[in-house]
């Protein structure tokens, strides 16, 4: 959990590398912890601002529109925040590659 709580921000949505490495290292400890049975009941009300004071705002923004339009009312995950983050970062990197790819071309 101190792993979790010592990340450092990435303020740069066009910083995909970042991104990547922020997601894998909260992927690997949320592993570690539900490998020990602590579920992400037991701390996700308490982890989910920490982690969303360490993404860039314009994603913040996304993932808080995104939630209220599927769940009105309801409480925000851990869990859906990956998800959300995960589906963020392999669009960015998709639109990376084919930007490599354009300029390659050129």
């Amino acid at each position: 959990m101190s792993k979790l709580l010592n990340l450092y921000p990435v303020k740069d949505s066009n910083n995909v590398f970042g991104l990547r490495k922020l997601y894998d290292i909260c992927k690997i400890q949320i592993r570690s912890l539900e490998s020990l049975n602590v579920t992400s009941g037991m701390y996700g009300h308490l982890l989910l601002p920490i982690l969303l004071k360490l993404l860039p705002e314009d994603l913040v923004l996304d993932f808080n529109r995104k939630q209220l339009e599927k769940k009105e009312g309801s409480t925000f995950d851990v869990m859906e925040l990956l998800q959300f983050l995960k589906a963020e970062i392999e669009c960015r990197e998709s639109a990376h590659l084919l930007g490599e790819e354009k300029s390659s071309y050129s």
